[in-house]
């Protein structure tokens, strides 16, 4: 479920899910509750493009977070790097 292939579709996979989050962090800072907000289509009226769980996630941030693309600031929200 991390990389697409022939039955996981790019947007069902973590890798699609980490760059939609990524797309969506450069404009500012998000605390983890409100980065699930928006990927829930409650708060900021953005879509997306597929409906993820917490667990994806968090494991999309985690990826994201070793990749070193994302990281915490003072306040405790993630920014990019």
């Amino acid at each position: 479920m991390i990389l697409p292939s022939k039955h996981i579709r790019f947007s069902e996979s973590i890798i699609g899910f980490s760059g939609y989050i990524l797309s969506q962090l450069v404009s500012s800072a998000y605390s983890v509750d409100e980065i699930w907000d928006i990927c829930q289509n409650k708060k900021y009226g953005q879509v997306c493009f597929i409906n993820q769980s917490y667990d994806n996630l968090v494991k999309a941030l985690d990826l994201l977070y070793l990749m070193g693309l994302i990281e915490l600031n003072e306040e405790g929200k993630i920014i990019t790097v």
